[in-house]
């Protein structure tokens, strides 16, 4: 119990649990901006210290043994109460009224979480919220780590959720958009011409381009000409506005647009992209009356929007 408690600090089990997040030395050590030398030392060290092998090669991929599954799942936890814990006592020692880290993914956290968040605090004015954004994967990432205390996202199809409790409490549509007016505004599209014609989309292997790709491979529909990629639905409804091509949007993103008819929706025969939105938390996960408070109302606010759709 002395070794554990005085040996393994708990940079080396952060260093050890993003070796096995990213299975790479040099992207680990490229996240924490440090030497990967620096790395290798750390694991090394945790090896010697705990007596087993906790890491090992498989081609160009950083593999974790049985053993070092055990230990990443302590080490796990252990990061995320830590970061939990250090928040609470900050919140405590600064006399606050509360604070909460929410995760969300990029549409949701730009377009839908900041409003339900004024709305909240008018009932809780003196609580702090801080929102990090950022693509499904990391997401569940801050969760896990303890960086966030829940989450809002859409889910990747590949993403593991051992661990955490995940509830569905909505869904935001993907409409295809175009400029009005614009050489792509055409009436009765047939989702088959969607195959040839120019696409604004999001980055390749991304919860976001997954789901519209899937989506359009079950109706027969593969797209092949896609003229930029962007990482953000902003950058791409800009372009779209261009009339460079079509886009996918989420349909909560683009609300103002539609109003100032600067983009349209276009209709597809019998073809809608839903897509689910979820609350997560790290399973067991404690929260403060402020934070259950907040968790509780954003669960009820997806809720209702989704009755009143």
């Amino acid at each position: 119990m002395r070794l554990l408690g005085s040996e393994l600090t708990l940079h080396k089990l952060e260093v050890f649990s993003t070796v096995a997040r990213l299975e790479s030395v040099t992207r680990a050590a490229e996240s924490l901006h440090i030497a990967q030398p620096v790395v290798t030392a750390h694991i090394r060290s945790l090896e010697e210290k705990l007596g087993v092998r906790l890491t090992m090669r498989h081609g160009r991929r950083i593999r974790i043994t049985p053993d070092g599954e055990r230990v990443l799942a302590w080490a796990e936890d252990v990061i995320s109460r830590t970061h939990e814990l250090e928040r609470e006592l900050t919140d405590t020692k600064s006399g606050g009224q509360g604070s909460a880290v929410i995760a969300t993914s990029m549409t949701i956290g730009s377009y839908v979480i900041p409003l339900k968040l004024v709305e909240f605090r008018r009932s809780a004015p003196n609580g702090v919220i801080s929102v990090l954004t950022g693509t499904p994967r990391t997401v569940f990432e801050a969760i896990r780590e303890g960086r966030a205390d829940f989450g809002v996202s859409i889910l990747d199809p590949q993403q593991d959720v051992a661990g955490l409790d995940v509830e569905a409490i909505g869904s935001d549509e993907l409409v295809l958009v175009c400029k009005p007016g614009g050489k792509f505004d055409r009436p009765n599209l047939k989702p088959k011409a969607l195959e040839t014609l120019p696409f604004v989309a999001a980055q390749g292997n991304t919860a976001r381009r997954d789901v519209e790709d899937s989506a359009l491979l079950k109706i027969g529909v593969a797209r092949r000409n896609y003229v930029l990629e962007f990482g953000h639905g902003e950058a791409m409804m800009r372009a779209v506005r261009t009339d460079v091509g079509l886009a996918f949007l989420f349909k909560s993103s683009i609300v103002e647009e539609l109003e100032n008819r600067s983009l349209k929706i276009i209709s597809l025969k019998d073809f809608r992209i839903d897509v689910a939105i979820y609350l997560i938390k790290r399973s067991g996960k404690y929260f403060s009356s402020f934070q259950s408070k907040l968790f509780e109302f954003i669960r009820e606010g997806f809720s209702s929007d989704a009755q009143g759709a």
